[in-house]
């Protein structure tokens, strides 16, 4: 630590999100004069420490810049662990943007490194990350087969977290296949092993996706409650268009059980979001607020 420097106290998730937040535009210029500076293992490190908050909050501009330049500066080291950690975060970049053609060479660039250096948890994340592409794009059988392989990596891994978001995402690709039984046996595993974690992310898209399959399957009061849940564990931790995600799922939810008023208000809260971060998915929560009024 520098003289003279006293780092603030950092006692909550709320005051380190806010201190991200404040920080923001200094750790991105940080990056970059890093890079200008030819600081290479500082370049990427401090990319890739900052890659969560910037997806998490929906800057994913500033997370394919602040990567691109990580992407460079591994390269040069010849650090493949760290290459392999940019190309995943531009992956999810490009995902959330929808721009699949941009996503893919890296998530091939990034498998490919894992894969040379023998990295499970590399590899158990770049499987993840290849699923939720095809799952994005409606592939729900490809994706359930890089599930099954990331949830085999993150277990050679040991890594707890991610094993129990490897098995969501099973739950998920179930119940996108119709197969709900199935669905809600692999999310409540799920829910067993991230209930007792730290990070309430992963514990808030298993509540989602019960949430899901508890509304196809009929069960709204449940359904409601699950999402619920989720949108409260999502908005602890700055995930708002995740937030958004589960209020426009609640929102259906409402619908089907005939209660407009709960719909238009859980709709109202997800376009609030997702018109700050300008995302597409606005339209389609415009959509549904529109129709609702007709009726």
């Amino acid at each position: 630590m520098t003289p003279g420097v006293t780092p603030p106290p950092l006692a909550t998730r709320e005051q380190a999100l806010a201190w991200f937040a404040a920080e923001r535009g200094t750790l991105l210029a940080a990056i970059r004069r890093a890079e200008a500076g030819g600081w290479d293992g500082h370049c990427w490190q401090l990319a890739h420490s900052v890659s969560t908050f910037l997806y998490a909050r929906g800057h994913w501009h500033d997370l394919i810049a602040a990567q691109r330049s990580a992407v460079r500066a591994a390269r040069r080291l010849g650090e493949r662990t760290g290459e392999g950690h940019a190309h995943l975060s531009l992956a999810r970049a490009y995902s959330a943007l929808g721009r699949w053609a941009r996503m893919r060479p890296h998530l091939r660039r990034a498998l490919a490194l894992f894969t040379r250096s023998g990295d499970h948890g590399g590899l158990a994340r770049a499987h993840n990350a290849i699923a939720l592409s095809h799952s994005r794009q409606g592939e729900h059988v490809r994706a359930l087969h890089h599930n099954q392989q990331a949830l085999t990596h993150y277990r050679l891994a040991g890594n707890a977290n991610g094993y129990g978001q490897a098995l969501n995402d099973i739950g998920w690709g179930y119940a996108m296949l119709g197969r709900h039984r199935l669905a809600l046996r692999y999310c409540r595993r799920a829910l067993a092993v991230l209930g007792g974690l730290a990070d309430p992310t992963e514990a808030g898209h298993t509540w989602d996706s019960l949430g899901y399959v508890h509304h196809r399957l009929g069960d709204h009061a449940r359904a409601a409650a699950c999402y619920e849940r989720a949108v409260a564990l999502f908005r602890e931790n700055g995930s708002r268009y995740h937030e958004a995600e589960s209020l426009t799922r609640l929102g259906d939810t409402h619908r089907a059980a005939g209660d407009g008023d709960a719909a238009r208000a859980a709709w109202q809260q997800a376009r609030d979001i997702l018109d700050g971060l300008r995302h597409a998915d606005t339209a389609r929560v415009r959509g549904l607020l529109a129709e609702l009024s007709t009726r």
